[in-house]
């Protein structure tokens, strides 16, 4: 074999893994992207507005998994005065899979509120927790994310 030979075969083998690439890539689908994922300027700066007034909530809230698979998401609450109404939204930011939305429904335990939600298709990865709600007559929205 001389090495024109060989130049041809490392071209068709080096094209070849290119192709299963591009059609990996092709058949993955694209679940990165949310359906709220492009939103208008308004809506954003409203977002903000409301985060940044409710700083004080973001720093008494820890979010984690716990059990054998990591499907289930813990929430406590420090210090809060009453309960909250309003949703959770969990969005993986590796897959669209474990996305999903639940109502806040805290429970009183000790000195602190919890909530437990239950992922069904748990996704390893890294994790954004957007709660959105009413304390009285104040909306609030925290954004927290978690591994």
């Amino acid at each position: 074999m001389n090495w024109g030979h060989k130049i041809v075969i490392s071209f068709v083998l080096f094209a070849g893994f290119v192709f299963y690439l591009v059609f990996r890539m092709i058949t993955s689908g694209n679940d990165v992207l949310r359906s709220s994922y492009y939103r208008s300027g308004p809506e954003i700066n409203t977002d903000l507005k409301l985060m940044e007034a409710s700083q004080t909530m973001n720093d008494r809230i820890t979010i984690e998994r716990i059990g054998s698979k990591g499907e289930i998401v813990q929430m406590k609450w420090v210090g809060l005065q009453e309960p909250y109404s309003g949703t959770i939204e969990l969005t993986s930011l590796s897959s669209d899979k474990g996305d999903g939305i639940w109502p806040l429904d805290l429970k009183k335990e000790e000195n602190y509120w919890v909530q437990n939600l239950i992922l069904k298709n748990p996704v390893p990865g890294n994790w954004l927790c957007e709660i959105k709600g009413n304390q009285g007559d104040k909306p609030f929205l925290i954004r927290k994310e978690f591994n």
